[in-house]
């Protein structure tokens, strides 16, 4: 009786049962490196990427399309700035950066840029060197059937010398619309560089995103640590999973962790749009993300935000 009494409480009670995640620090974005442009506060943070060897975070936001900004990991004003794009041309929305260091290349990815005939669109995904000088912006062989839903976040993996680029899909299935909200069928894919100059992005596999652990309604940022250690947040269900990935296929061991990101005292959610995600180390990662004016969601809007990874 104790027993089923204890089931019952566990059923219809709103606590959640997954832990959260310890919120570190947080800073305003425009509070590091000012306003953008002349009368514009907005900073939509929309990736970032931690370069340990620096100790700087680069952020990309997708109402910027010819900066990136370059933050202090001590949050200093000083220490921060932005950085213009050399010869980007299109006008891009990035929706995540990462750092290839054995090639000391930047990768950036777009959501969907190309439409290339009745609801088909592809995403595309930039290369820079380190001063952020572009060497390539080339389209991803991937047909999309709705806009604004392409990808998300991307990050590098090196096996066998051969780098390969993953990108996440925003909704499940790489789908759209009322399709792409069902649990289940978070997928990331993966790429191969073009064989030839003007080639495109080559989708070579795919990894599935276990479904009891990383079941969410949308996927929003990416990050792969040490070539195994994956990260991957969701905007809508406020969470973080994290997994292994497995070093001879492209599988998740197991099941992964869910966290939770840290809400009110009341239980409200504070986290509403996490749109990048970083590791700083395997036990701490870094998060950008998105406006949002709603108490209490503005609270961390356009904002970094450290956070340690509490493992079991």
């Amino acid at each position: 009786m104790c027993a089923v009494f204890v089931v019952l409480l566990l059923l219809h009670s709103s606590v959640s049962l997954v832990p959260e995640l310890q919120l570190d620090a947080s800073v305003k974005l425009i509070d590091v490196v000012g306003s953008p442009y002349f009368g514009d506060d907005t900073l939509e943070g929309s990736g970032v990427f931690y370069r340990s060897d620096l100790e700087e975070f680069f952020v990309v936001c997708d109402n910027l399309w010819q900066k990136v900004l370059d933050v202090d990991s001590l949050f200093s004003e000083s220490e921060s700035e932005y950085i213009t794009l050399d010869n980007v041309s299109d006008i891009e929305e990035y929706e995540g950066i990462t750092y290839h260091y054995n090639s000391s290349t930047y990768y950036m990815v777009t959501e969907d840029v190309s439409l290339i005939g009745p609801n088909r669109y592809q995403g595309r995904v930039l290369s820079f060197d380190e001063n952020f000088n572009l060497l390539s912006q080339e389209f991803v062989d991937y047909t999309f059937r709705d806009s604004n839903k392409g990808f998300e976040g991307i990050a590098t993996v090196t096996r066998d010398n051969q780098l390969y680029v993953l990108v996440i899909c925003e909704g499940n299935s790489c789908k759209g619309d009322s399709e792409g909200t069902k649990p289940g069928n978070g997928t990331i894919l993966v790429l191969r560089e073009p064989a030839l100059a003007f080639g495109k992005w080559q989708v070579v596999d795919s990894i599935q995103l276990p479904e009891i652990t990383a079941g969410f309604e949308d996927y929003a940022g990416l990050d792969v640590y040490d070539n195994k250690w994956i990260a991957v947040v969701s905007q809508t269900d406020s969470k973080l999973w994290v997994g292994e990935l497995d070093p001879d296929s492209w599988a998740v061991l197991g099941d992964g962790l869910t966290f939770d990101f840290p809400k009110t005292s009341n239980g409200k959610t504070q986290f509403c749009n996490v749109e990048g995600v970083s590791w700083m180390s395997k036990n701490q990662i870094v998060v950008t993300t998105d406006q949002n004016s709603d108490s209490p969601c503005d609270t961390y809007a356009e904002s970094l935000c450290i956070f340690t990874v509490l493992w079991p």
